[in-house]
């Protein structure tokens, strides 16, 4: 999976974007698009308790569906956190961790439910006398 993220400064704000990239013929994998065309997107939350540092932060409740309701923004005013670039870029980190793990647990239903394309090799060779 190809996803693209952007730190920007604006106007004393940090803007994060997180996308799925549109310069790529296939942003997602095989197994990914056939997850999707059998479950649908998936839900990530994009607020909550985001990890930063040695600590934390909370942000409003938001849930999104991935990739159909992305590319998604986040923005982080200097002028109310001195620590606002740092915040951004632990928000982005998180939402790309969070956007991962959810894939994978789509995938595994794929696999779990046994849709898809098994291919077996089987020896038909007699055995030595």
């Amino acid at each position: 999976m190809h996803l693209q993220s952007t730190v920007s400064l604006i106007n004393a704000q940090y803007v994060v974007e997180i996308s799925v990239p549109t310069y790529v013929t296939n942003p997602f994998t095989a197994a990914e698009r056939e997850a999707l065309e059998q479950f649908g997107s998936v839900s990530v939350s994009l607020g909550g308790t985001i990890p930063h540092g040695e600590g934390s932060f909370d942000l409003p409740a938001n849930d999104v569906m991935f990739p159909d309701q992305f590319p998604v923004k986040e923005t982080f005013d200097t002028e109310d956190d001195d620590d606002a670039g740092e915040k951004a870029k632990s928000w982005r980190d998180e939402v790309r961790s969070r956007i991962e793990t959810a894939m994978e647990e789509l995938r595994g239903r794929v696999v779990a439910s046994g849709i898809g394309t098994q291919i077996d090799v089987i020896d038909t060779t007699p055995a030595p006398p």
